[in-house]
C-alpha cells in the first residue's frame, strides 16, 4: 500500500486536457463525485462540448473542450436532489503527480470554488487536514 499525502481543506491544481492552471478547487469528504463547474454544454455528432469555468471565474480560459468518451450518470446534489449530469475522465495534476479523476459537469456558480474533490479521488491517495491549505501548491 502506498503511502498517503496529507492534503489540506483547499488547494490549487491542473487540469492539462482542461486548459487549466492553478485552479482553486475544494476538498470534500463528504461528496463522492468530483465536480467542476461548467459553461456552454452541448452534445451532438462530434461528441460533448463545453467551456471549464466561466468569465470572471479565476483560471477561466474561454476556450471549448470537446470529449469523445463521456457519459451520464444520476448524482444526487448537496440539497438531496437527484439530477442527470455529465461525466468526463481527465487528469488532474497535484503534488506534481498526474491522477486519473472523474468529473461530473455543473453548475457550480453560487459556490465559493469552482471545482470540488471528492472520496473518490481521495480514497487510498490522500488524507484531508482541514486546518491546513495549498500544499501542494507550495511544492
Amino acid at each position: 500500500m502506498m503511502e498517503k499525502q496529507i492534503i489540506g481543506r483547499f488547494d490549487r491544481v491542473a487540469f492539462p486536457e482542461l486548459g487549466l492552471s492553478r485552479v482553486k478547487v475544494k476538498i470534500d469528504t463528504g461528496a463522492y463525485n468530483s465536480s467542476i463547474h461548467v459553461s456552454e454544454i452541448k452534445e451532438d455528432a462530434e461528441g460533448l462540448h463545453f467551456v471549464p469555468l466561466e468569465q470572471g471565474m479565476k483560471g477561466f480560459v474561454g476556450d471549448s473542450i470537446l470529449f469523445k468518451n463521456f457519459e451520464k450518470r444520476m448524482v444526487r446534489s448537496s440539497n438531496g436532489e437527484s439530477e442527470e449530469r455529465y461525466l468526463v475522465r481527465t487528469i488532474i495534476v497535484l503534488f506534481g503527480k498526474e491522477i486519473p479523476v472523474q468529473l461530473t459537469l455543473t453548475d457550480r456558480s453560487q459556490m465559493r470554488f469552482p471545482i470540488l474533490l471528492g472520496r473518490s479521488l481521495l480514497r487510498n491517495r490522500f488524507i484531508v487536514d482541514v486546518d491546513r491549505s495549498y500544499l501542494s501548491s507550495k511544492d
